[in-house]
């Protein structure tokens, strides 16, 4: 695939993406994408226990209140809302930064990060090539296609 090639097969799959307002992606390859699943990463992440209580630890009373309100704010789906988008940038940044905390321990704990990862690694929801990703998404768009179910990580104890 040329570059004028490629850059048009994303074109397209960012503007489908825009539409779902459910995934995302990640460049795996020059002619290779992975689709992420938003939703399933938001509700993975929403209902990790631990991970809350971590926050309700680090964060001041406000802050963490601020975080309960968007928890409670959050859309059913499938779709996600900006506050649900705000929600799971929040939630994500603070897996990844506590997963951290524990690779950086000693000794090194990695308990958080891999089941951090495993969320991610759960949330595909295609893989293959920018044009097969975007006939996947034009299907999901036009309702010809349903999101594959993706099975629930289960939940961790740190």
């Amino acid at each position: 695939m040329d570059d004028r090639s490629w850059n048009a097969e994303y074109e397209r799959l960012e503007a489908l993406l825009k539409k779902t307002r459910r995934y995302s992606y990640l460049i795996e390859g020059r002619d290779r994408v992975r689709l992420i699943d938003k939703r399933f990463l938001l509700d993975n992440l929403a209902v990790w226990d631990d991970l809350w209580n971590d926050l309700q630890l680090n964060l001041s009373p406000d802050e963490f209140d601020e975080f309960v309100a968007l928890l409670e704010a959050r859309s059913a789906g499938p779709t996600l809302t900006d506050t649900d988008d705000w929600l799971l940038i929040y939630l994500d940044e603070a897996a990844g930064a506590w997963g951290n905390e524990g690779l950086d321990a000693e000794p090194p704990d990695p308990t958080v990060a891999e089941h951090h990862s495993l969320i991610h690694k759960g949330s595909a929801a295609f893989k293959g090539s920018p044009a097969e990703a975007v006939e996947f998404l034009r299907g999901i768009v036009e309702g010809r296609t349903q999101p594959p179910p993706l099975a629930p990580v289960p939940v961790a104890r740190a």
